[in-house]
């Protein structure tokens, strides 16, 4: 259990539906050896809170993942300092509490998990990486920066030792090296980071992989917030494009690259490409959210801006009123159905190459 945007490759879309399987075994497996053995305490029970935690945590259910866990530790409880599976609990623990917003609680138990990992020669190799990069996202996730970044340059050398310099581990560290670099306006960083963290990625899973999707996205983030639109065009496409072809046009996730796509289009001053993406954009927040939802009334703010950018000030003008009668509670909920597009847009961009300069 690490901190990574959640992959939905191919294979991820199998093994989700595997896990929705196994969790209702798992759930019976548990309901029925508690039980049988209310008060004993047992490997296989341990096993199976963990895999049950696991399998919720992927699907989504933090919380549910957390009760699984809580029970997890406490059977863990007794085992002894240097027994692996007592520091795997404490580090799911941690990324949990973390995710929940309890960062001092995930500090804590990251803390004592890679305590652990150091000292223990059973856990020295493979499992350290995992808990200091777990470890620097729950400082990062909590204003401690400068902490974050000594920590994730200690977890990138116990990564390439413990992994070697070109595995996907490496690359999931150099990620998160990365948003420092964007988060703190260290461009050199940021850009060395994500670009080694992308051609390991491409040479470990493909062009073509989620995983490689989310490395391109933060490459478009730093190119778009330098103002380089033009660099960033081509890796949002990428992005999009492979999210298309794992998930399919109609599915909501793929809304927020589409719209940041069409923010950079706006900044372009190609409107029309903009106007046709938000409004495709709106049709897919609308699957899943209320009119009122901050996503949604961003979608409006941006529709108004490329209606002034094509001249159509009337259509512009009712569309921020109506942005703003949203936010305010008072605005014309149906309008907004009559703003979208359910025709996906067409996309195409050259080839983005990584440059520092």
């Amino acid at each position: 259990m690490e901190y990574r945007e959640r992959n939905v490759g191919i294979a991820d879309v199998v093994e989700q539906s595997e896990a929705r399987v196994n969790l209702l075994l798992l759930n019976k497996a548990v309901s029925t050896e508690r039980k049988q053995v209310p008060e004993e305490v047992t490997e296989a029970s341990l096993q199976a809170y963990l895999d049950l935690a696991e399998a919720v945590y992927q699907l989504g259910n933090v919380d549910r993942a957390g009760e699984m866990l809580e029970r997890a530790s406490e059977v863990a409880h007794d085992l002894p300092e240097d027994d692996p599976r007592l520091a795997q609990t404490l580090n799911k623990l941690g990324v949990v509490r973390g995710r929940q917003g309890r960062y001092a609680e995930a500090e804590r138990l990251l803390k004592r998990a890679v305590g652990m990992a150091e000292r223990g020669a059973k856990l020295s190799g493979p499992e350290l990486p995992t808990y200091l990069y777990n470890l620097a996202v729950v400082y990062r996730l909590s204003g401690r920066k400068p902490q974050a970044r000594a920590l994730l340059e200690h977890a990138l050398k116990a990564a390439e030792e413990a992994h070697g310099p070109q595995s996907l581990q490496v690359a999931w560290v150099l990620d998160q090296i990365g948003d420092a670099g964007i988060t703190e306006s260290d461009v050199s960083t940021a850009f060395f980071a994500l670009g080694r963290a992308l051609a390991i990625k491409e040479e470990a899973l493909g062009a073509d992989h989620w995983d490689v999707a989310v490395t391109l996205g933060k490459l478009a983030e730093v190119y778009f917030k330098q103002g380089r639109y033009n660099e960033a065009e081509p890796y949002l496409v990428r992005v999009i494009t492979v999210r298309e072809r794992v998930l399919g046009w109609g599915d909501p996730a793929m809304a927020k690259p589409l719209v940041r796509l069409a923010h950079l289009y706006a900044r372009q001053r190609k409107h029309g490409r903009a106007e046709q993406i938000v409004r495709y954009a709106i049709t897919l927040f609308s699957k899943v959210l209320p009119v009122e939802h901050p996503d949604i009334i961003g979608c409006l703010n941006l529709l108004a801006e490329t209606y002034r950018g094509l001249g159509r000030y009337g259509e512009a003008d009712a569309v921020w009123l109506l942005a703003q009668g949203l936010l305010e509670g008072s605005g014309e909920r149906q309008k907004v159905g009559r703003l979208a597009n359910p025709r996906p847009p067409r996309i195409s961009a050259p080839e983005p190459q990584v440059s520092e300069t």
